[in-house]
């Protein structure tokens, strides 16, 4: 499907390593566009996001994921980076936000700069910020090297990924004192403005 002698860019936007193709489409729930340009010396392959048919899948898939707003949030146990064991049973009282990506997300990457942020900023708040990975620890602790990420975070976690509903990349969720789901945001799109109105509204 993607020949390793053509050239790769976003529609509108910046070139793709071959080796991110793939995290790219993951990121748009697996559906895309394309077209081809060739030319004398080389061939050049544009991805675009999903056509309106796509957007309408992607919807269904994001309502999903809002589906679950009001509701408990399932329970998961998970062990972080360094070792240490998390229960979300445990976490009841405090306020959880959660966000779900992977190392080649690169709308995941974008918005790690504004998840820092907002992390620090509530730092003296009972708050716990996990990052649920796709990939195993070595490939994250590799990640970090390169693209700080402060959250707590969680190597391996599909099965939870499962358990949310989460299908597309990035994914955030603040689930109340309480353990309910109070908000879910798909995509980073403005994630510094509404993931801190969302969280000051269950403090």
């Amino acid at each position: 499907m993607f020949p390793k002698n053509a050239r790769y860019f976003i529609k509108g936007g910046p070139e793709i390593p071959y080796d991110k193709i793939d995290s790219v489409i993951l990121s748009w729930g697996g559906r895309f566009g394309k077209m081809r340009s060739s030319g004398p010396d080389e061939e050049k392959i544009y991805l675009m996001p999903p056509d309106k048919a796509g957007e309408n899948q992607e919807k269904k898939l994001a309502e999903a994921a809002n589906g679950m707003v009001g509701k408990p949030a399932p329970d998961f146990d998970l062990t972080d980076t360094n070792g240490q064991r998390y229960q979300l049973k445990d976490l009841k009282g405090k306020v959880v936000v959660l966000n779900f990506w992977f190392t080649t997300c690169v709308p995941c990457i974008s918005e790690m700069p504004e998840l820092n942020s907002i992390k620090e900023k509530y730092k003296d708040r009972e708050i716990v910020f996990l990052g649920l990975g796709r990939d195993a620890a070595g490939m994250i602790k590799d990640f970090l090297k390169k693209h700080p990420f402060d959250y707590i975070l969680f190597p391996g976690a599909v099965n939870t990924v499962e358990s949310y509903n989460i299908s597309i990349y990035p994914t955030s969720i603040v689930i109340d004192r309480t353990g309910t789901i109070r908000y879910v945001q798909v995509t980073g799109a403005d994630v510094r403005e509404s993931l801190t109105r969302e969280i000051d509204s269950v403090l």
